[in-house]
């Protein structure tokens, strides 16, 4: 029998506290970061009705939450990467339980994007004594079938994941996403798009060398950003696209962001780089067909159509943060 979903309150409601008693956990084993930490989440769940499952395939994230969901848990753990929580929040999408993210990965992404906690016994605590707090994320629809939590786009994020040494990324991390799209930089050729925002019935015309519907703001290299109106909780896309002539100083600031260091995030939009339009639907055409990614992965060929899911998933977050800055 399907469980009813939760019922929540509005996307700007984000501090709800919800009692929690039975708690199913997925664990990809083969993210690139270190082992599954087992004893501190069997010690964590002890006082909870919990099962724990661990993904083989591709599609076990999506499926599994599923089935938690028509079990009527109170809530989902996930350890992984952005890979495995993006078929998660997929799996989620709608059923109003929230997600509580343990970062395993080499990107983390999404866990950056939410100014979650860095460490197990900070993850972990968030859930102790069976309550927890948490914030609604928007999620992007691509053609009706498939959903994204960071961005989707063509041309250059296409190139850079194509471009990136699988095995450099479990030593590597970041920099290995950095380093692909370095290259990606020096030899992506303009793609002529047509663009349709919301109602439009006449397209934007424009050519460039990446077209990114942005959900979040993080690039993956270093503290770089696309836009510091960029927001997962907003109930808006943001529409990217990078010119040709920007390519130099976008080049530059990836240079001088991927060393880290406590820089503040760079931000790429500005006139002479990355213009923004945000929107609720998107209609993207290009004058050959070429492929497009969605949160890492390349799903398909253009032309491709985007719609917002507003405050379609819920993901805890620590009591003290909202929207990624201090309460």
């Amino acid at each position: 029998m399907q469980v009813p979903p939760k019922q929540f309150p509005s996307p700007m409601e984000h501090r709800l506290i919800l009692q929690i008693q039975k708690i199913a956990v997925i664990v990809n084993p083969a993210s690139g970061g270190s082992e599954p930490p087992l004893r501190e989440l069997n010690e964590a769940l002890g006082p909870f009705e919990s099962t724990i499952q661990v993904t083989q395939t591709a599609d076990d994230g999506i499926r599994f939450c599923r089935d938690a969901i028509s079990k009527g848990v109170d809530l989902i753990i996930v350890y992984g990467g952005d890979g495995t929580i993006s078929q998660v929040l997929n799996g989620l999408d709608g059923s109003g339980i929230p997600l509580l993210i343990m970062r395993g990965g080499t990107g983390n992404l999404i866990a950056d994007e939410l100014s979650l906690p860095v460490g197990v016994p900070e993850t972990l605590v968030l859930f102790s004594g069976g309550a927890a707090r948490v914030r609604p994320v928007d999620l992007g629809m691509i053609n009706q079938t498939t959903c994204f939590v960071l961005r989707c786009g063509c041309g250059l994020e296409v190139k850079a994941l194509q471009e990136t040494v699988f095995e450099g990324k479990s030593d590597w991390g970041k920099l290995a996403y950095a380093g692909g799209l370095w290259k990606a930089l020096s030899e992506q050729e303009p793609i002529d798009f047509k663009i349709w925002i919301d109602d439009a019935t006449e397209p934007i015309e424009e050519s460039g060398i990446a077209l990114t519907v942005a959900n979040a703001g993080r690039i993956g290299a270093g503290p770089l950003i696309i836009s510091p109106n960029v927001n997962m909780s907003d109930g808006l896309l943001d529409v990217c696209l990078i010119e040709k002539a920007a390519l130099k100083t976008v080049m530059e600031l990836i240079s001088s962001n991927i060393s880290g260091g406590n820089a503040p995030p760079a931000n790429l939009e500005t006139p002479s780089l990355i213009r923004v339009q945000q929107a609720k639907r998107i209609r993207v055409e290009t004058g050959t067909p070429v492929e497009f990614q969605a949160d890492g992965d390349v799903i398909g060929m253009t032309p491709f159509e985007i719609e917002v899911r507003p405050a379609a998933a819920w993901v805890v977050v620590s009591p003290e943060r909202v929207d990624g800055v201090a309460s």
